[in-house]
């Protein structure tokens, strides 16, 4: 605030103009009649002498009265018949003690009068404004100052024919009350005010949006709002409605302001009395945040903006759909929400640590999944599938980075499948898909027991996948029958995605032969067989490999 002082010390006293006064000139002859002094003696003529011209000095009165009359009628007639000729003096506005807010005045400084008060209301929480000038017909400058009462916030000087910059002060909530406005000037000197002191209208509505969380300001959201901060309005405090596992997003802008210079605002999303996001924002720039509200967390958060002139933002408020339906995935498997095989979207971060997720498994499954971190991730996100209590795969994804993966299990119908992701802020999908196994084209897994070898058909063609890790599923037994004496070839291919080699093993009586297929390779074995007789085969690996055994 600028250095303050007492506005009425240059007044006129009670703050209003002195009445114009009659001016007595030094040396008017007026001023020196006096009676005489009594029992004074009387010298001059004889009584006689007295008495004739006393009488004649009361005719000669008589006369000079009638021509008194006379010349002064002929003076009015001629002041009334004449027409208007050199300067035309303006009458002298009266000057009020109460300024009419939002309304132009025009006045000259009476005469004898060098100080003019006006007195007015702010507000609280408004914004007061003046704009002065001053008409080229002045012949010296005048002052203007304007505070509140007792105070002064600007001063001002107009030369003749000038114009003062707008004047605007900011109250808080807490402000307002009596303002005064004072004019110095020489008589005769004329200046052309405007003042007024709207409300505040932050985020659209009559009226500061508060000075702290007690008294913040409800808002609408999803629409961009405005605001206003300087000289005693330092904080705006807004009010966000949360519903627990809510995302918040804020975007905060700064127009240039020529007042408050280059300084802009800075901004606080605040819950639980602690700030747990903010934005900086210079004058002529733009910030966006998003915070990720936790399950548990409810009740209100707030904005705080500081600094000062004009800001804009926009605020919306909703829960995660994590999943595709509202609400957040919960931070355990306690917790865990349901969905389904396909795209699985969710978004961790700010309070939101992780998310699970479960998913119903069919028996003897294969799970295939894409995960992908969204460019704007940041950080690294920690992605998870876990299956009894066993992590099956693990990765860390940056922003914008897709993973694929294929696990195959030996389960029961409808265990139960975790998907977890946790660590950066942002957004993420998961697309997961489970069939059963398809060893021997169908059915589910092949056993790993030769007793208890699957039986296929001795022609056509059919598929199978191998997984050694966790659940052991690092053989695969089938068997099949001869339908005639022949020479017949099995071809075994295996799928490039294979991080292992596959062993065929073909058996009678005895081993009868053995083949061994690289990822993404083929080998044929060559065997004799006998008609109804029953033969079986070998498929194992050391890791995962899915493959297709063809008949010929």
């Amino acid at each position: 605030m600028a250095e303050t002082s007492d506005l009425r010390g240059s007044g006129t006293g009670d703050g209003r103009p002195k009445p114009m006064r009659r001016h007595i000139q030094p040396g008017d002859p007026l001023s020196g009649l006096s009676p005489a002094p009594g029992g004074r003696a009387v010298t001059g003529p004889t009584r006689a002498v007295r008495a004739a011209g006393i009488l004649l000095l009361f005719a000669l009165a008589l006369i000079l009265a009638a021509c008194g009359r006379e010349l002064a009628t002929s003076i009015e007639e001629a002041a009334t018949t004449q027409p208007s000729s050199g300067t035309i003096t303006v009458p002298q506005a009266e000057v009020p003690s109460t300024l009419e807010l939002g309304s132009p005045y025009t006045f000259q400084m009476p005469e004898d009068t060098f100080a003019a008060r006006f007195n007015f209301d702010v507000p609280a929480g408004g914004v007061v404004t003046m704009e002065a000038s001053a008409p080229e017909q002045n012949t010296e400058s005048l002052r203007v100052a304007i505070g509140p009462a007792g105070q002064q916030v600007q001063l001002i000087e107009l030369l003749p024919g000038t114009a003062a910059d707008p004047f605007q002060y900011v109250t808080s909530g807490d402000g307002g009350g009596p303002w005064a406005l004072e004019v110095a000037a020489n008589p005769g000197t004329s200046v052309t005010l405007q003042v007024d002191a709207p409300l505040q209208a932050d985020a659209g509505t009559a009226g500061d949006a508060g000075s702290n969380q007690g008294v913040a300001k409800s808002i609408d959201m999803g629409s961009r709002l405005d605001g206003l901060l300087g000289d005693e309005d330092g904080e705006d405090w807004y009010t966000i409605p949360l519903a627990g596992g809510d995302v918040v997003s804020i975007t905060l802008d700064a127009p240039v302001s020529e007042r408050f210079g280059f300084g802009g605002v800075n901004a606080d999303l605040v819950y639980n009395g602690s700030p747990v996001t903010s934005l900086n924002v210079n004058a002529g720039g733009e910030e966006s945040v998003l915070q990720i509200f936790a399950q548990e967390q409810t009740g209100e958060a707030y904005l705080r903006v500081k600094g000062s002139g004009a800001y804009g933002f926009t605020i919306e408020a909703g829960p995660q759909r994590d999943g595709g339906t509202d609400g957040d995935a919960g931070g355990d498997q306690g917790t865990a929400k349901k969905a389904d095989f396909g795209a699985i979207e969710g978004i961790i971060g700010g309070e939101d640590l992780q998310d699970f997720f479960v998913l119903a498994l069919p028996l003897d499954s294969v799970v295939t999944a894409e995960l992908t971190a969204a460019s704007d991730l940041v950080g690294r996100a920690r992605v998870e599938v876990l299956h009894n209590g066993n992590v099956l795969v693990a990765t860390d994804l940056g922003p914008g980075q897709t993973e694929s993966w294929t696990y195959a299990l030996v389960n029961a119908a409808d265990e139960s499948l975790y998907l977890r992701v946790a660590g950066a802020a942002g957004s993420y999908t998961a697309s997961l898909a489970a069939v059963t196994q398809p060893d021997g084209g169908s059915g589910g897994d092949a056993p790993d027991e030769e007793a208890l070898a699957k039986e296929v058909a001795a022609e056509g063609s059919f598929s199978g996948i191998l997984n050694i890790a966790r659940q052991y599923d690092n053989r695969d037994w089938y068997k099949f029958t001869a339908a005639e004496t022949a020479t017949i070839t099995i071809e075994l291919a295996v799928a490039p995605t294979a991080d292992t080699s596959i062993r065929l093993n073909v058996f009678g009586d005895a081993l009868m032969v053995t083949v061994d297929v690289e990822p993404g390779g083929s080998g044929t074995a060559t065997i004799d067989v006998v008609a109804d007789t029953t033969y079986t085969m070998q498929l194992g690996a050391g890791g995962q490999a899915a493959y297709s055994v063809t008949f010929g």
